[in-house]
């Protein structure tokens, strides 16, 4: 015990967690320490056989790094490479840890574990596990957790492609943005034209960048709503990138719903005479209207 408490006193530093303040660090963090203190209370021989104590490590290790180089940055965090990594090796070590407990300890383990983390609690399973003969009970329990983590782990992978997607739509949104902004300061997609009978306070290619900015404006109200009641339990946080693609296909619906209003496209809609706050509030308007086709990225969201 003595030897296993100063090989983890090695590797644990408390002064590089501070350095680290992101949420899901601390909570890798967290659940590290709490880990060690159950291993500890094996016998030496049983917490070296379980192995947990390399798992734990690497998990702390994989919460503590960092990256220098920005392309190096990027790749690991486009990929999840550490938060899978230090997830995968703390929900390890716990079921390895679990089968090597008491059988009363380790049904204690999962009634704990499924009251504060579990959504949705295979009850039955346990009452069947309490008919079991006692020196099975550990083994049964780490094999439930095995199971558990197994989902949550392939739910998070799939919330990191989730998120990636979301950066290549708001990518693609930008894109479309620009392309309307260069067409507009050229002067080939005029919103008020200039010419007799028409006044134009601003230049062209200002009226395209504040109908951009009132169509983003109306965008992030009309998402608002859905932004405030998002869960956040993820460490990939989708509610930011989520609220990015909202901004930046805004702009887009509000350049193309005026353009419609001064094409004629849209009827029973006069054409706007001149560039002012009625035309503006109409870009916020159809930037608003965003919310009919990211409000299935928003639900898609909420369902994972």
């Amino acid at each position: 015990m003595i030897k296993l408490k100063y090989i983890c006193q090695n590797w644990a530093d408390t002064d590089k967690e501070r350095k680290h303040p992101t949420a899901w660090r601390q909570q890798v963090f967290a659940r590290v320490h709490v880990l060690r203190g159950e291993l500890e209370l094996l016998d030496s021989d049983k917490a070296t056989e379980c192995g947990a104590e390399e798992r734990l490590k690497t998990a702390w290790e994989a919460a503590t790094s960092s990256r220098s180089n920005i392309s190096d940055w990027f790749r690991v965090w486009w990929n999840g490479t550490i938060v899978e990594q230090a997830w995968l090796a703390l929900h390890d070590a716990e079921c390895r840890i679990v089968g090597y407990l008491t059988p009363d300890d380790a049904v204690r383990w999962w009634q704990a574990a499924a009251w504060t983390t579990f959504d949705q609690v295979p009850w039955g399973d346990l009452i069947g596990m309490q008919a079991e003969t006692p020196d099975k009970r550990s083994q049964v329990v780490a094999a439930m957790l095995r199971a558990y983590y197994y989902k949550s782990d392939r739910t998070h992978d799939e919330e990191r492609m989730f998120r990636n997607r979301l950066i290549r739509l708001s990518l693609a949104g930008l894109a479309g943005t620009t392309v309307l902004l260069i067409a507009g300061i050229l002067g080939d997609l005029p919103i008020i034209a200039s010419k007799a009978g028409a006044h134009a306070v601003v230049s062209g290619a200002w009226q395209f960048v504040l109908v951009a900015l009132f169509g983003a404006i109306g965008a992030f109200l009309a998402g608002l709503p859905a932004m405030t009641t998002a869960p956040q339990r993820s460490p990939y946080r989708l509610v930011p990138f989520q609220l990015i693609l909202k901004l930046s296909v805004g702009p887009v619906f509000g350049l193309l719903g005026v353009l419609a209003v001064q094409s004629g496209l849209v009827t029973n809609v006069h054409t706007f005479g001149t560039f002012g706050g009625v035309l503006l509030f109409w870009a916020a308007g159809f930037g608003a209207t965003q919310q009919v086709l990211t409000g299935l990225v928003d639900r898609r969201a909420a369902s994972i």
